[in-house]
């Protein structure tokens, strides 16, 4: 069952991101993300909470960059805007992802255009970075992304 607070999160989501993509023009360099500024002043505070024109992430080695097709409300998303877990603001929301890679930097095992899914949590945890699947595109190591099954 899908608690309230998921509901206002995705509800917001949508609304901002509608909102935001109506009229906007992008360069190939550029693309959308929902944006977290500060931790919200109360549980269901989205205030601080922004779709905003953002550069595309560029992989570092062994690290690949999804195209984007789903991602998903997990609750590890609601506990950073409500101030649970340690983050650097401003960011990008999102942890889990799915989608298409479409660069990899010296990959062994992934390459370009494999259908992915991801939980980047990895380099949140392990390096304080960004989570960023609520965005068109995401940065994940290799070692956190599994092909999908066909």
């Amino acid at each position: 069952m899908i608690a309230r607070r998921e509901l206002c999160f995705i509800a917001t989501f949508v609304a901002a991101l509608y909102r935001f993509a109506n009229g906007l023009e992008f360069d190939n360099e550029d693309m959308i993300a929902v944006v977290a500024t500060a931790v919200g002043k109360k549980e269901g505070d989205f205030s601080n909470v922004f779709v905003r024109n953002v550069s595309i992430p560029t992989p570092k080695v062994g690290q690949v960059l999804i195209k984007v097709a789903a991602s998903s409300v997990n609750p590890v998303d609601w506990k950073i805007l409500a101030g649970g877990l340690p983050l650097k603001f401003p960011h990008t929301l999102g942890f889990d992802v799915s989608g298409r890679i479409v660069k990899c930097n010296a990959c062994k095992r992934l390459k370009v255009d494999d259908q992915v899914w991801a939980d980047l949590g990895k380099m949140w945890l392990l390096r304080g970075g960004e989570l960023g699947a609520y965005a068109q595109y995401a940065v994940a190591d290799e070692s956190q992304v599994g092909v999908k099954p066909a």
